[in-house]
C-alpha cells in the first residue's frame, strides 16, 4: 500500500505559537536570536499547513510541525537554487531572514536543549532523525557530516536490492521504537532503485499538573461536525480547578499544564455548536499567542472528552499549495549539495500521527513518510468549559512558545 522510493519519513507529536518581536528580553542574548527564529519559522510552517488541510478535509486532523520541519529542514539544507527559496519560504525561513546555516545550528539547540525534559516523570519529548542511503549512491561528505552533527542524525548505508525486505522491516521497528509502538507502520515496500529514505520520529507524554478524578468520568453526548443530528455517546471527564483561562462572545481558551508546567495543552472552543469554521479562520500564530495573553487563573469547572484520534495523509498537493513546485519536478528540483546526483525528487509525503487523552495526561505520536522519487446525563449545573463539540488544541512548549502539535476534533 505505502511503497518507498527515496523517502523521507518523519514521526512526530505536540506544539504552539508565539508573536514575538525582536525587543523581548529574551532575545537581547544574540545567541538566542536563531532560537527565536526558527520557532516563529516553524509554528508558522506548521499553521498554514493546518490551515490547508482543515479546509479541504471535513475530519479530524492532526499534524506535528516540529517533525515535519525537521525532515523538510534536512532536505532544504542540501538544496540550492530555486528549490532552497521555495523550501525556505513554505518552512518560514524567509520570513524571519533564517540562513540554513543558522536553521542547522538551531536544530542543534533545539533538539539537545530546550526540548529535553528536566524530569521524565513530568513529561517525555524525542524527535531523533536519521537516513538510510542506497550503497550505489551517496550523500556528499559534507552534507553528511552536518546532518549526522547539527540535526543529529545518524547516516546508514544499505543495499536497497539485497536487503530490500529487511529494510521495510528496519524502517517500521525505527517508527515504533521511536513512537512507543503508538505507530507501528510506515511503509510496505522499498523501491530498489531508491537513493535514500530520511527519517525523523517525535514522541511526547505528558502528566497533567491537574488529573482528572475518574469517578467524575461519566457517559455524556459530542455532536459530530457541531451538529445535533449527529451525536456520540463518549466518556467524558470533569473537574473543577484553578486553570488558565479566557471566555468571549465567540469563544473559550483554557490550558491544562503538564508537570514540569513547561509544556501544556491549549484547548480553542467555539460558543456555538457550529462555531468551529468562524474559529478556524481566525487561527493563526498571532491569533494564538494575544489568546494566550488574555487567559488568567480562573477557578474553572471543565468537561473534556476522553480522546484519541489518528490522522493519516498525503501532505503532497499541501506542500505544493504551499509552494513547493521544483521539489516535486524531476527537471527542475536541484539537491546538489546533498547527493552525487541529480535525479532525485519528491512524490508523496505521508503524515500518520495519533493522539490519546485521558484523566492522567496525553500521549501522542506521529509519523510522516515523504516518498521522493527518481525522474454524560444532563448537567445539573452548566460548565465554564463544557467540550461536547468540534474543537481545536494545541500543545505548547511554554518557554520558547513552539508549536509541537496542531490538531482539530471533528468527530469521535
Amino acid at each position: 500500500m505505502m511503497g518507498i522510493r527515496n523517502q523521507l519519513v518523519c514521526i512526530l507529536i505536540f506544539a504552539t505559537v508565539s508573536a514575538q518581536s525582536l525587543d523581548d528580553p529574551w532575545l537581547r542574548d544574540p545567541m538566542l536570536v536563531g532560537l527565536w527564529k526558527l520557532t516563529r519559522a516553524i509554528n508558522s510552517f506548521g499553521f498554514n499547513l493546518f490551515e490547508d488541510l482543515t479546509n479541504s478535509l471535513d475530519e479530524n486532523v492532526l499534524i506535528c510541525p516540529y517533525s515535519l520541519s525537521t525532515s523538510l529542514g534536512i532536505i532544504h539544507f542540501g538544496s540550492v537554487g530555486e528549490t532552497e527559496k521555495e523550501l525556505a519560504g513554505i518552512l518560514g525561513y524567509k520570513a524571519v531572514n533564517l540562513t540554513k546555516d543558522e536553521a542547522a545550528q538551531t536544530f542543534y539547540m533545539l533538539s539537545t536543549k530546550q526540548l529535553q525534559s528536566s524530569n521524565p516523570k513530568f513529561y517525555i519529548f524525542d524527535a531523533p532523525s536519521t537516513i538510510i542511503v542506497n550503497r550505489k549512491n551517496g550523500l556528499i561528505h559534507t552534507f553528511q557530516r552536518i546532518v549526522e552533527v547539527l540535526f543529529q542524525a545518524p547516516v546508514t548505508v544499505t543495499d536497497f536490492i539485497e536487503s530490500s525486505e529487511h529494510l521495510v522491516r528496519s524502517v517500521n521497528d525505527w517508527v515504533a521504537a521511536r513512537t512507543r509502538n503508538k505507530v507501528k507502520h510506515i511503509i510496505d515496500s522499498v523501491d530498489p532503485f531508491s537513493d535514500m529514505i530520511v527519517l525523523n520520529a517525535a514522541y511526547f507524554k505528558g502528566v497533567w499538573v491537574h488529573k482528572f478524578p475518574r469517578e467524575n468520568t461519566e457517559l455524556g453526548i459530542f455532536y459530530n461536525y457541531g451538529s445535533r443530528s449527529t451525536p456520540t455517546e463518549v466518556h467524558m471527564m470533569r473537574m473543577t480547578n484553578i486553570l488558565n483561562f479566557h471566555k468571549d462572545q465567540h469563544h473559550s481558551i483554557v490550558e491544562l499544564l503538564f508537570k514540569g508546567r513547561n509544556v501544556s495543552m491549549i484547548i480553542l472552543l467555539p460558543n456555538n455548536l457550529s462555531g468551529i469554521g468562524e474559529l478556524e479562520y481566525k487561527f493563526s500564530p498571532d491569533f494564538l499567542e494575544e489568546q494566550i495573553l488574555k487567559m488568567s487563573p480562573n477557578d474553572v469547572d471543565i468537561v473534556l472528552p476522553k480522546f484519541k484520534i489518528r490522522f493519516s495523509a498525503d501532505l503532497t498537493e499541501s506542500l505544493k499549495t504551499l509552494g513547493a513546485e521544483t521539489l516535486f519536478h524531476p527537471e527542475k528540483v536541484d539537491l546538489s549539495e546533498m547527493v552525487q546526483k541529480d535525479s532525485i525528487t519528491f512524490g508523496e509525503v505521508l503524515h500518520k500521527t495519533v493522539v490519546s487523552v485521558a484523566e492522567k495526561g496525553v500521549e501522542a505520536a506521529a509519523a510522516t513518510a515523504i516518498f521522493s522519487f527518481k525522474s454524560f446525563p444532563p448537567l445539573l449545573e452548566v460548565p465554564d468549559f463544557y467540550a461536547d463539540h468540534p474543537f481545536l488544541f494545541v500543545i505548547y512548549e511554554r518557554r520558547i512558545k513552539m508549536v509541537l502539535f496542531v490538531g482539530r476534533v471533528m468527530e469521535l
